[in-house]
C-alpha cells in the first residue's frame, strides 16, 4: 500500500481528472526510464527525489539532466518517432511531480520551455462527419448508442464515464413538462467538475440503455455507473455484479466499433494517425457544430469544461441561460436528422403560404406595400433561424417563388 506522503502520493493527489490521473504517470516515468532508474514508477520516484533532494556540487544537476532529456525528444522528433507536440506533454508531467515534492526551484523552467520543440499549436485531424456517426451506431453492442450520443451532444471527455452515475444526468422540462435537454454533471465532487448538457436524442437513448439493464435483472439505482461491463445472455451473476468501464475500456470498445463498422481501418505500415480520433473527434465535433450554430464562443468553451482565464466564470451565465444557448444548438447535435428534415419541410409549406397570400395582396390591388413586406420578411425569418441550415440551403427558392 502507498504512503501518502510518498513522491508518487504527492504527485497523485494533485491530479483530479481521470483522464490526467491516467495518462500522467506513464509520461513521467518515460523520464525515470531515461535517466536509467530501476525499478516500477513508485521506486523510481524515491531514489529521484533522494538524489536530487540532496544537496550537489552542480545545484542545476537536475536542470542539466532535463535539458539532456529534451534533446532526446527532439532526436525522437527528428526520426518521425514521435509528434513534436507529444513533447510538452512529458514535461507538464515532470515539473507537476518536482512541483508535488519541492524540486522546482532547482529548475529554470522558462528555460526548459525553450528548449522544446516546436509543434502545431492545434492537430491535423477532423471531426468525424455526420454519416460516419449515424454508421457507427449502428455497432451491435448496446452501449455504443448511449455513449456516442452522450459523447457528440455534451462534449465531455471519455474519462467523465469512469464517475459517471445516473444521479449526475437529470432530465430538464419546459413548460408543458416536455424534456428539452438533461443536465449533466462532469467530474462530480472533483476540484475540475463543471456541468454541460444532452440532447433529448441522447437521454432517451441512456434511459432505454438503463431500462434495458433494469430489464435483464440488473439493480438500477441512482448510484448506478451509466457505463458498465457487457454480460452474456443468461449470466445472472455478470448482469447483478456490474463493473464500470475504465478510460481504457471505453477507448478499446469506440476503435472495436470504428473497424468493424469499415469506417477508420486499422493503421496501415508506415501511418501515423487517422484520420480523426477515437473518442476526442466527438469533441471536436460537438464543438464544430455548436459554432456553427452560432452559439456564443464563451458558452461554447464553458459547456467543454474550459478554463477561459476568468475566475467565477459560471456566475456570469445562469444555468437557465446556458442551457437557452446550448438549445439553439440541439439541432445540429442530433444524430437522427429525420426530425429536422420534417421541420424544413413544414417551414416550406409555411413559405409556400406566406409568398402567396403576399401575391393575393397584389393582385387585389391592395396598397398594402408594409403588409406584403413584413410577409417576405417574416417567411425568411422562419428559414433562417431555422435548425439545421444546411438542409435550408437545399430547399429550391425558384420553385417557392413561382
Amino acid at each position: 500500500m502507498k504512503n501518502d506522503d510518498s513522491p508518487t502520493s504527492l504527485f497523485l493527489s494533485l491530479l483530479r481528472a481521470p483522464e490526467s490521473k491516467r495518462q500522467y504517470p506513464p509520461r513521467l516515468q518515460v523520464f525515470f526510464n531515461f535517466l536509467g532508474l530501476e525499478g516500477d514508477i513508485e521506486n523510481q520516484s524515491k531514489v529521484f527525489v533522494n538524489e536530487f533532494k540532496k544537496d550537489n556540487e552542480d545545484d542545476r544537476l537536475l536542470q542539466k539532466k532535463l535539458l539532456s532529456f529534451s534533446r532526446s525528444q527532439r532526436e525522437r522528433v527528428d526520426n518521425k518517432e514521435i509528434s513534436p507536440s507529444t513533447v510538452p506533454n512529458y514535461f507538464k508531467a515532470i515539473k507537476l511531480f518536482c512541483q508535488a515534492n519541492n524540486l522546482s526551484s532547482k529548475v529554470e523552467w522558462k528555460l526548459i520551455s525553450k528548449s522544446l520543440p516546436l509543434g502545431f499549436q492545434a492537430s491535423d485531424d477532423r471531426a468525424p462527419t455526420l454519416e460516419e456517426i449515424q454508421k457507427l451506431l449502428e455497432f451491435p453492442d448496446r452501449r455504443i448508442k448511449p455513449l456516442v450520443l452522450t459523447l457528440v451532444s455534451s462534449g465531455v471527455r471519455i474519462g467523465a464515464f469512469e464517475t459517471l452515475r445516473w444521479k449526475h444526468i437529470v432530465p430538464l422540462n419546459d413548460k408543458s413538462q416536455e424534456i428539452i435537454a438533461a443536465k449533466i454533471r462532469v467530474y462530480p465532487g472533483e476540484r475540475e467538475e463543471y456541468y454541460s448538457f444532452v440532447t433529448v436524442e441522447a437521454y432517451n437513448a441512456l434511459e432505454d440503455w438503463m431500462d434495458y439493464r433494469a430489464a435483464c435483472g440488473e439493480k438500477i439505482t441512482k448510484e448506478s455507473f451509466v457505463m458498465r461491463d457487457i454480460w452474456q445472455i443468461g449470466d445472472l451473476k455478470g448482469i447483478t455484479d456490474p463493473k464500470p468501464l475504465n478510460t481504457f475500456s471505453i477507448t478499446r470498445l469506440l476503435n472495436r466499433a470504428w473497424q468493424a463498422q469499415k469506417i477508420r481501418p486499422q493503421l496501415q505500415k508506415g501511418e501515423k494517425r487517422h484520420e480523426f480520433k477515437t473518442a476526442h473527434g466527438f469533441r471536436k465535433y460537438f464543438k464544430t457544430q455548436m459554432e456553427q450554430a452560432r452559439v456564443p464562443s464563451i458558452k461554447i468553451e464553458l459547456l467543454l469544461g474550459h478554463s477561459i482565464g476568468i475566475s467565477d466564470s459560471y456566475a456570469e451565465f445562469s444555468e437557465n441561460e446556458m442551457l437557452e444557448d446550448y438549445l439553439i444548438g440541439t439541432d445540429y447535435l442530433t444524430v437522427n436528422q429525420t426530425v429536422c428534415k420534417e421541420i424544413v419541410t413544414n417551414l416550406k409549406r409555411m413559405i409556400f403560404c406566406f409568398l402567396y397570400s403576399s401575391n393575393s395582396y397584389i393582385a387585389e390591388g391592395s396598397s398594402s406595400v408594409y403588409t406584403h413586406t413584413y410577409k417576405i420578411i417574416s417567411a425568411y425569418h422562419f428559414v433562417f433561424s431555422c435548425p439545421r441550415r444546411e438542409y435550408l440551403y437545399m430547399i429550391e427558392f425558384s420553385t417557392v417563388l413561382t
